[in-house]
């Protein structure tokens, strides 16, 4: 596999017959399988120029046809599925081995889930997928808040309100009720507000909040508008779902390693693959905060940070994590430059790990332990007593994809 552009050809891998059955049945929108076919149907895959997703589907039909024949009929199998978590675990499979493949992988088995791959000079390297489907639609949230802004402003009210969305606005929340129910508090902060002269009684009850199943908004009294024209709200934060989503890919991340250690799966490298439907919303930093912990000093210069493994924190930092030797990332981003099959990535080294051979063969782009520190004692929680840094003198450094 190389950074060549892939040949774009009608993929092979969903015969005409099942493509033709599944575009013409009346319901099932909701599946990828369904959109799968549809797409196909639609391609014009004689145009290499702007197609990323018939890019994405040659990939496939390449990897399906280097793979061992049972694995291809079980990958196959999947993607003919209307499951659309177990579809959608088939393709994240097949683009984490894409990545590898690039760096000289080749696939051997699978066994439970678990991906055996095999390097001409590092040897085996098992690789584990954990997909991700998310449901969140920007665009919509984005004009979602714009209707929900515009409404809240045609209100006739002396305040200025600041607000913030705990939840993300969808297709199920109600403009409509949300503006009622603010009114209603307005007006009830309003007589409240007449009859109350302390400052503090006045900022106690100067917030208010709107919660249903599914949406969740705080709001408060920021000020008073200096002209009738003022908008209603002056500031509306989108929701911040990062310490969710932390907190999500940590168990995520540690059921997967439990698992690999029910299977035994233990005494050769892993690298585990997180492969997502769409962005995160997650930046390199925060990826960095989950998998290292705490950094000592950042520097924007040479694009390196030194961290500190003082201090405990990170995923990768536990000791009964060392046969994990890496974590690649990749999201579904429609926006790439043309050539790249629509999946984004990053891989993430770890500097703890007990098999050190798979650091310089992640793919790219990627964070990697370097100059790590002479003082090294064995480790015995690592499998052979290992050695280990023990102190804080190595450095993340991050490194893009080499030019040929």
């Amino acid at each position: 596999m190389t950074g060549h552009p892939l040949h774009i050809d009608k993929p092979s891998f969903i015969a005409t017959p099942i493509q033709n059955m599944v575009h013409e049945m009346s319901t099932g929108h909701s599946s990828f399988l369904k959109q799968l076919c549809t797409a196909i149907q639609h391609l014009q895959f004689t145009d290499n120029a702007n197609n990323d997703f018939a890019g994405l589907l040659s990939l496939v039909d390449c990897l399906l046809d280097a793979s061992p024949s049972a694995i291809r009929d079980q990958w196959i199998t999947s993607i003919h599925s209307f499951n659309n978590r177990k579809l959608f675990q088939a393709i994240g499979e097949l683009v984490s081995i894409a990545n590898l493949a690039t760096q000289g992988w080749k696939v051997e088995g699978i066994q439970d889930g678990c991906i055996r791959l095999r390097h001409p000079k590092q040897g085996p390297l098992n690789l584990w997928v954990i997909s991700l489907l998310l449901d969140r639609d920007l665009e919509l949230e984005k004009r979602l808040q714009q209707e929900l802004t515009h409404a809240i402003n045609q209100l006739d009210t002396p305040y200025q309100l600041a607000m913030t969305l705990r939840t993300p606005l969808s297709r199920h929340s109600s403009i409509e009720d949300i503006v009622q129910v603010t009114k209603k508090w307005l007006i009830r902060y309003t007589h409240k507000d007449s009859t109350h002269t302390n400052k503090r009684q006045k900022t106690k009850r100067g917030t208010g909040f709107y919660k249903d199943d599914v949406t969740h908004i705080d709001f408060r009294v920021v000020g008073t508008k200096s002209d009738a024209q003022d908008a209603t709200i002056t500031c509306l934060l989108p929701p911040v779902i990062g310490r969710q989503m932390h907190h999500h890919l940590h168990q995520l991340l540690s059921d997967a390693t439990e698992q690999l250690r029910a299977q035994k799966s233990t005494d050769i490298p892993t690298l585990l693959s997180v492969v997502s439907n769409q962005s995160l919303q997650l930046s390199h930093r925060a990826w960095k905060f989950l998998l290292y912990g705490v950094s000592k000093t950042e520097s924007s210069q040479d694009n390196q940070t030194a961290l500190d493994t003082r201090h405990f924190g990170g995923w990768l930092q536990d000791p009964f994590r060392t046969f994990v030797s890496g974590v690649m990332q990749l999201e579904h981003n429609p926006n790439l430059p043309t050539g790249v099959p629509c999946f984004q990535s990053v891989s993430f080294d770890n500097p703890w790990a007990e098999f050190p051979q798979l650091r310089d063969n992640l793919p790219f782009p990627r964070y990697r332990a370097v100059k790590a520190s002479s003082t090294q004692t064995p480790d015995v929680g690592a499998k052979g007593s290992n050695p280990r840094p023990t102190n804080h003198n190595w450095t993340l450094c991050f490194e893009s994809e080499e030019i040929p």
